[in-house]
């Protein structure tokens, strides 16, 4: 059974047996279920289960943070076996130690990968950012199902002291889903009569100038191409308006993302050399809106890589090495992949990260871990990747379009430009 992309497995432990896989459940029908009885009541007797002693006092949903207990202490977890034998497997946990660990240590184990390893407790599955303190208690033996899922906890490979760990799964798996519809086919450019691929082009390079002109950020960047494209998708544009469109564009995205950098529209109007005027770009805003029906938060590549670089232990020159592949992509277009092609923001985000890895040598490439966390394997990233690689080469080699180039090229940026790979 299937339901949202979310399938587990339950399975046993045993001394003479590995893992064994047995079939599929809907881990949303645990989460539905009022009491862990009942919901163990639903669910094959094949489980992973922990027992425990009485429930912790307060049973609240744990939001991290520090907590007062001073010693470490060890919950046992007593696996059942098909058999009907237990099996105690002790998790010993410090007072800031959070439900993460309590994964990987009970994943080792179960003889798997801690990506894939999914925990439920009182009809709940726990994420990896809760203090297992705040979660049970003082009891010294828990009662926990564990599963096998294919959908990895993004949350246990983010800061535990942000706000967002909290979400971060439900951040994650909400970009997933709606990135689909807002993903752009190579020949989408095809229909347009005035327009063409180059001219696209130098309007990115252009907007990537701007950027950095004007200090607003690569999101804002990423969210006006995207709109940029989405809006040639539907609607004709003749030459003369495409530098409109795209400062128009600029505009909302910097509207919607900047936190701390406003720009008029007098100010966007002088950047185009007087090319159009604020009346223009008002009307232009508004067809604008009306094409995209007012959805402007469709998910980028750069939305995913906050995820992506925290599974991969990228540091701050890998960080700025990716997005220099990816806006050196945003500049080309999807018209640089195979015409059969329409990779998705987050395929674009994986595969930039992909070849980051190859170009700094690092083993292996890509992980299992990260072929959890991003559910794309080396064979499908490759492709995209090989693509990407040659844009890295062009664009070392003298391409007429330096904008990226420039702005990779500075120590703010680790000269990620112009590195010896």
């Amino acid at each position: 059974m299937q339901q949202d992309g979310l399938v587990v497995h339950f399975g046993c432990i045993d001394q003479s047996r590995p893992w064994v896989k047995a079939p599929a459940v809907n881990l949303l029908h645990w989460a539905k279920a009022p009491t862990l009885a009942a919901a163990d009541a639903a669910a094959p007797r094949t489980g992973c289960m922990l027992r425990k002693s009485p429930q912790s006092a307060n049973g609240q949903r744990a939001r991290g943070g520090l907590c007062d207990v001073t010693s470490r202490k060890t919950i046992h977890v007593c696996a059942m076996l098909l058999s009907g034998r237990h099996c105690d497997v002790p998790v010993v946990h410090g007072p800031q130690a959070r439900i993460s660990e309590l994964r990987r240590q009970v994943a080792t184990a179960m003889g798997r990968m801690t990506p894939h390893v999914a925990l439920v407790h009182d009809a709940r599955c726990l994420q990896g950012n809760w203090l297992i303190h705040e979660v049970f208690g003082d009891s010294t033996r828990v009662q926990i199902a564990a599963m096998v899922t294919s959908a990895a906890r993004v949350e246990d490979v983010m800061d535990p002291a942000s706000c967002e760990t909290e979400y971060a799964f439900d951040f994650y798996h909400k970009l997933k889903e709606d990135e689909t519809g807002n993903a752009i086919a190579a020949g989408y450019l095809e229909w347009q009569a005035g327009i063409n691929s180059k001219m696209r082009a130098i309007l990115v390079d252009w907007l990537v100038a701007v950027e950095q002109k004007k200090r607003i950020g690569s999101e804002t960047l990423f969210m006006a191409v995207l709109m940029i494209d989405r809006y040639l998708k539907k609607k004709q544009v003749s030459k003369g308006k495409l530098q409109l469109l795209g400062v128009t564009c600029m505009s909302i995205a910097a509207k919607y993302e900047s936190r701390t950098t406003v720009v008029k529209n007098a100010d966007w109007v002088y950047l185009t050399d007087n090319a159009c005027n604020a009346q223009e770009m008002e009307e232009c805003e508004c067809r604008v809106m009306n094409v995209l029906d007012f959805k402007l938060c469709a998910p980028t590549a750069s939305q995913f890589l906050s995820f992506y670089h925290a599974a991969n232990l990228s540091d701050e020159k890998q960080t700025y090495l990716v997005q220099y592949i990816l806006e050196l992509a945003l500049v080309s277009g999807p018209i640089m992949f195979d015409q059969s092609a329409c990779y998705t923001s987050s395929h674009l985000a994986a595969a930039s990260l992909y070849l980051s890895n190859k170009l700094l040598k690092r083993r292996p490439c890509w992980p299992e871990e990260m072929v959890a966390y991003t559910s794309y394997s080396e064979a499908d990233l490759r492709p995209c990747a090989k693509v990407m690689c040659s844009m890295v080469e062009r664009d070392r080699q003298g391409s007429t379009l330096k904008a990226v180039q420039k702005k990779f090229g500075v120590d703010k940026y680790a000269r990620v430009s112009t590195m010896e790979f």
